[in-house]
């Protein structure tokens, strides 16, 4: 049942029948007792049929996914849940809650060293601009830097060199900006990223006072 919802909302259907189904065999499974390993498992797949079908962050959901990593907290193949909960609590925590801003920070640098490229780019891009919002413009530069030498060019990497490139802006580091909005419009001209690199070079020829440019860019983007 678990395989044939996860295959319906992979497919981008809804499938409320076989999710109920799913969930409902794999509570009997634990109300049965079964062993500590199926009971492991069953739980997993029971926090992910939630995940499925839950369109935000919820404290109650989180929590049960802090306590599944924290009894599994070697196995690597729970690296999407690790993101999903850091993602979570970016959106939960309170502003002075310095205790999830370390939890943030830590899950998401494990994330990005672990062996699984598909959320390597996306757990950096997380830190970054949780970095950003915290205030600490030094961290969330390095993270970027690290991003943007990813062999892996996806949304997440275009969309960090575009907050690198601001980031360089507000710090009059005009020239860094400017070349770090070419390379992304090269890297990623086949995509909306590249409109949004031409209005930012926009925005750091007008802060550097190069008028004749900016009136250039003006036109170009007409």
């Amino acid at each position: 049942c678990y395989q044939l919802a996860e295959r319906e909302r992979l497919a981008g259907r809804q499938a409320p029948a076989w999710r109920d189904s799913a969930d409902a065999a794999l509570q009997s499974l634990l109300s049965e007792g079964t062993a500590d390993r199926f009971a492991a498992h069953a739980n997993e797949l029971l926090i992910r049929l939630a995940l499925s079908g839950e369109a935000a962050a919820a404290p109650a959901l989180l929590e049960r996914v802090d306590l599944l990593l924290s009894n599994a907290a070697e196995e690597a193949g729970l690296d999407d849940l690790r993101l999903w909960a850091a993602v979570a609590r970016k959106q939960l925590a309170a502003p002075a809650d310095s205790v999830a801003a370390r939890q943030i920070v830590l899950a998401l640098q494990r994330v990005a060293a672990g062996e699984n490229p598909d959320y390597h780019n996306q757990a950096l891009w997380e830190l970054a601009d949780w970095q950003v919002k915290q205030m600490n413009s030094e961290a969330a530069r390095k993270t970027l830097e690290l991003l943007r030498q990813s062999p892996r060019h996806d949304v997440a990497q275009a969309r960090g060199q575009l907050l690198l490139a601001r980031s360089l802006r507000r710090q009059a580091e005009y020239d860094a900006a400017l070349a770090e909005l070419a390379a992304l419009q090269e890297r990623f001209f086949y995509c909306a990223y590249a409109d949004s690199a031409r209005q930012e070079r926009l925005n750091v020829l007008i802060a550097a006072g190069r008028w004749q440019e900016a009136l250039r860019a003006m036109e170009e983007t007409r």
